[in-house]
């Protein structure tokens, strides 16, 4: 209730209530077999992610090492906005 008073929420107590009650009801379910399944799938997953991720690593090192070698890359930085994200 404090975190919803302090953003000024209009019924911060009633809200808090709420919540409560929620993250305590029962949660969906699924069976063990299809657990099973879908953890095996997120593994398939994460395993085709982390070479794409350093692929796009890469991409960004060469990116930044153009960037810099640019002959107007100060003024090109020095925009609002620019930059990293």
């Amino acid at each position: 209730a404090a975190f919803l008073k302090a953003h000024r929420h209009p019924k911060p107590n009633l809200t808090a209530q709420r919540i409560y009650a929620q993250l305590h009801a029962p949660q969906l379910e699924a069976r063990p077999a299809v657990v099973r399944a879908k953890s095996r799938f997120m593994l398939v997953l994460i395993a085709q992610l982390e070479p794409l991720l350093e692929a796009i690593k890469k991409y960004d090192e060469e990116i930044t090492r153009l960037f810099k070698s640019h002959p107007d890359s100060l003024i090109f930085a020095s925009l609002p906005g620019a930059g990293t994200r």
